[in-house]
């Protein structure tokens, strides 16, 4: 892809088809989830949102690129808002999962240290995305933003990255220990 507007496209085609994922995941939890408790249907029902909002804004950002201000030479280079709130969404969505999967990790391994890391991790996430956001509003081009807060970059890419790793590797030692004797058979082929 030598076009950096086709990687546009392709990333938006993709989010959409993961959204219609995500949709039918949610029809299908409507049915199967009956018996949740009512905080877990509003927040798969908060993601589901957001995650509508955050495909919605990813067309509006092609349809500023391809019809809006077609033909602008500065079209990737400018920071559009549609393009930054998607940003901001997509983090914000990543956290709120991360928070959700290290809660269920402490409900099998009972450790409140994990679980209270992983949460300070995912706020850091979020607050780091919105300061490089206030950064974005006065800059004329993302490699301005880069190059001007590197730093604030790198937290956020380094906190994201310990958040994901961190709460995959507890999952796997607390699915390892409290795994069921019949389940090694099949575990072991996995790991």
């Amino acid at each position: 892809m030598s076009n950096p507007l086709t990687a546009v496209e392709m990333g938006i085609l993709v989010a959409t088809v993961l959204y219609g994922v995500n949709t039918a995941q949610g029809f299908s939890y409507t049915d199967h989830g009956k018996n949740d408790p009512t905080w877990l249907k509003l927040f798969v029902l908060s993601i589901w949102t957001l995650e509508t909002v955050h495909v919605a804004l990813s067309w509006v950002y092609l349809h500023t690129l391809t019809v809006s201000d077609r033909g602008s030479a500065s079209g990737l280079i400018k920071i559009d808002w549609s393009f930054a709130a998607c940003i901001v969404i997509h983090d914000c969505l990543n956290s709120a999962v991360q928070a959700f999967f290290a809660y269920r990790i402490y409900k099998i391994s009972r450790r409140l240290v994990f679980v209270i890391t992983q949460w300070i991790g995912c706020v850091m996430r979020v607050v780091l995305i919105l300061v490089l956001l206030a950064y974005a509003t006065q800059a004329s081009s993302f490699a301005e933003v880069i190059e001007t807060h590197r730093n604030v970059t790198i937290a956020v890419v380094s906190v994201s990255t310990w958040v994901d790793l961190l709460n995959t590797v507890m999952l796997c030692i607390a699915l390892t220990k409290h795994r069921n004797p019949g389940m090694k058979q099949w575990v072991k082929p996995c790991v």
